[in-house]
């Protein structure tokens, strides 16, 4: 199953999601924000990296491989973190 990717604009209720639904619900598997383990940590900043010195995609691919590792079978993966609309490297890159 692909996860799914929530960008997590600013204003939002972003973080009222992340830690009431994303991050609790049993049929939802979370591995971006709020970051409970160094993996998922990890994951953020491969992200932030993106457009630096630091940023290899295939690191940061294995990183999410982990995570998924641990995911329930039946749970859907889903990535959610405001860097990707709040980091202006990010929105650098796709203009």
């Amino acid at each position: 199953m692909h996860p799914i990717i929530h960008p997590g604009f600013l204003k939002t209720a972003t973080t009222t999601l992340q830690d009431h639904l994303f991050g609790t619900h049993p049929g939802l598997f979370s591995f971006g924000r709020p970051h409970r383990s160094r993996l998922q940590a990890e994951i953020g900043n491969g992200f932030m990296a993106i457009d630096g010195v630091d940023y290899c995609e295939e690191d940061l691919g294995r990183l999410i491989g982990r995570a998924l590792k641990d995911k329930p079978p039946e749970a859907v993966p889903i990535l959610s973190d405001e860097s990707f609309t709040s980091n202006p490297y990010l929105l650098e890159s796709v203009a």
